[in-house]
């Protein structure tokens, strides 16, 4: 029960420091950052760790975990970053 716990938590956990990130990125540049965010699932093997809140499940081809919404990333950086996002002047 305790293993089942620790990897359950383990996307929540990702996701909100993933959204703490972005909150405290400096959002200095006009715009914003909108689109549907690609979902985990359907991320290529190879590029998982790129799409924040998405890591590669152990010991299985796959990408799992909770993306990080487009309109709560600041920055374009970051938003370019971020399968399915854009950032809008």
């Amino acid at each position: 029960m305790k293993n089942f716990l620790r990897m359950s938590s383990l996307p929540l956990f990702m996701l909100l420091t993933s959204v703490s990130f972005s909150m405290n990125a400096s959002a200095d540049d006009k715009g914003h950052c909108t689109g549907k965010v690609t979902h985990c699932d359907q991320i290529p093997d190879g590029k998982c760790t790129n799409q924040t809140g998405c890591f590669p499940k152990a010991g299985e081809a796959k990408c799992i975990g909770i993306p990080l919404a487009c309109g709560l990333i600041l920055t374009p950086d970051h938003c370019g970053k971020q399968s399915g996002c854009t950032w809008s002047p």
